[in-house]
Parts: C-alpha cells; structure tokens; sequence
C-alpha cells in the first residue's frame, strides 16, 4: 500500500520529518514532490531577497508556534 512520507533533501540524502515505521536497509520506490515553503509562499510580510532568507527567518526557533 502506498504511504506519503514528508522529507526534506540534506546532504545527498532524503531525511524524513516525522519517524518511518519500516524496517532497515528496505528497498523503496519513490516519487517527489517539490513543495513550497509555508514561509516563502506566504512571503511579503517578510521583506527578503530570495527563499532561503525567508526559510532561515520563518524557521528561526523563537518564531515557531510550539516554542511560544
């Protein structure tokens, strides 16, 4: 049955977000999505010059909503 699995690409390798109940050295077949930052696609209250300004900003640990 197919999952849908959030990662984000570090390093040459696929780092999932959230924990992947499978087990170890499993051969997967996957597909990607680009998606858009949250960040970036709400960008114009946060004046920057390209998208990873607006990441860094937005991901900033005392902006994120669980560290209020």
């Amino acid at each position: 049955m197919p999952k849908v699995i959030d990662a984000v690409f570090e390093d040459g390798v696929f780092k999932p977000i959230s924990t992947v109940e499978i087990k170890e050295h499993t051969k997967v077949h996957l597909t990607f999505e680009e998606t858009e930052s949250i960040a970036f696609a709400t960008s114009g209250s946060v004046p920057a010059r390209n998208k990873q300004s607006v990441d860094d900003i937005a991901l900033e640990p005392e902006f994120l909503p669980e560290e209020a």
